[in-house]
């Protein structure tokens, strides 16, 4: 799902990804129960308003594909509200339907910024994360920065400090907004090597001859810090490689740790890890050393939320290069498409099939987001996409639907199970 046509990124008309393209909702029937399912689906708190009609986001085009949608407000997901079949309604687009979401939690910690390091960015105003108005913390509070000089250089620091890859675009002139309060930062100028915004030259802090018409706003590329293991015998283990910087880099063995483990196989769809090894135990890679000496505590999304010495400060060679051993990992097999097949899971080095008893669309659910898909559409059991063979790694699955990974759902142990393969469970996703 998403947001489209809103002034902020938690508001919008309701879009879903069907059938290989975006669609709208009816807003017959559309409530507040409804638009709390969607926000809380969409990472949100919760839903402040909803929307039964284009008047405030606008039309939208293409299918219509929900109408009568009633939720309860305690679903984990919009599918399992649905009154009626994907396409069937009575409505046009002046019927769209649209949601305001509760801002983020995270976002009201951050304007509180009650313990946030000088230098901290965000983007603020922008239809998706990647984009916005660019925002610096100083002296216990936000302020915007101007455009006077600014350069694409200027940009891919503030967006690889902001964990993207680099800077496609960016925009003078309060294109996402004027800010309110501090400009903190005029006639910065980057050479492209710095880490951080705060680190090229500028006028000084709160020194310039701007107002909030001249604010600056960056468009952001590429996913958050994005991970790979290299040379393993199976996509769950190999030498961990980080991208930053527009380059793969090596991540050095120095203080590594099993918590360190565990959030790079999180960050790499896995649910954690089983192993790791120092002194390039899957080979040595080549170029930069990214990280050394990281040290996570294992609550941390990403690894480049671990305290490191910096990017690209180390005293290591490829000789120490780290390498991991995931587990969680799961695929779809014996499917027509990629988007349907027989439940598969990685533990132990070995694949194996997850049995049927008590599934539920709940778990479906969870399996297609970790699967990357938007979510689940159908189950089988009894083996419907064909018997596996090997162990039968879960049963008695329950997930509440707030998992990110089939893993982390309740379920009677690791290749505990009374099945066979004749029960082996097979899902079918919806979405890119």
């Amino acid at each position: 799902m998403q947001l489209a046509d809103g002034t902020t990124v938690y508001e919008g008309r309701l879009e879903i990804w069907f059938n290989d393209r975006w669609a709208n909702v009816c807003g017959n029937g559309w409530d507040i129960q409804d638009a709390d399912v969607v926000c809380k689906e969409l990472g949100y708190d919760g839903a402040a308003e909803a929307f039964d009609n284009s008047d405030i986001f606008g039309e939208g085009t293409g299918s219509i594909i929900l109408e009568n949608v009633e939720c309860l407000g305690t679903e984990s997901s919009l599918t399992q509200c649905l009154n009626q079949g994907w396409g069937v309604h009575n409505c046009t687009h002046s019927r769209d339907a649209g949601v305001r979401c509760i801002e983020p939690s995270q976002l009201r910690r951050n304007v509180s910024a009650e313990s946030l390091p000088s230098g901290t960015t965000r983007l603020v105003n922008g239809a998706t994360n990647k984009e916005g108005r660019l925002e610096v913390y100083y002296s216990s509070s936000w302020g915007t920065v101007c455009d006077d000089s600014w350069t694409a250089a200027n940009s891919d620091v503030a967006c690889r400090q902001l964990g993207f890859a680099g800077s496609s675009a960016f925009y003078s002139n309060a294109h996402f907004g004027q800010g309110s309060g501090n400009i903190w930062l005029d006639n910065v100028g980057c050479t492209g090597s710095e880490n951080s915004i705060s680190e090229c030259s500028h006028n000084g802090w709160g020194v310039h001859n701007c107002n909030h018409g001249e604010d600056i706003g960056i468009l952001c590329y590429g996913n958050s810090v994005t991970m790979r293991l290299v040379n393993g015998a199976t996509n769950g283990e190999g030498r961990l490689e980080v991208y930053y910087s527009s380059a793969w880099g090596t991540v050095c063995d120095d203080g590594w740790t099993a918590a360190n483990s565990d959030v790079a196989c999180r960050q790499l769809g896995f649910a954690g890890s089983s192993a790791f090894y120092g002194n390039a135990h899957f080979g040595q890679g080549s170029g930069n050393i990214w990280l050394d000496n990281v040290g996570c505590t294992g609550s941390e999304n990403t690894i480049s939320e671990c305290s490191h010495n910096g990017w690209g400060v180390h005293n290591c060679n490829h000789g120490e290069d780290i390498g991991i051993v995931c587990y969680g990992a799961i695929r779809l097999v014996n499917g027509a498409t990629n988007k349907e097949g027989r439940l598969e899971v990685y533990y132990s080095s070995a694949w194996g099939t997850v049995c049927d008893d008590s599934w539920t669309a709940v778990n479906s659910d969870v399996a297609c987001r970790q699967l990357g898909f938007a979510g689940s559409s159908a189950f089988y059991g009894s083996a419907h996409f064909g018997q596996g063979s090997g162990n039968i790694w879960l049963d008695n699955v329950g997930c509440t639907g707030s998992e990110n990974t089939i893993s982390e759902c309740s379920h009677n142990g690791w290749g505990v199970h009374n099945c066979n393969h004749g029960e082996d469970i097979g899902i079918v996703c919806y979405g890119k």
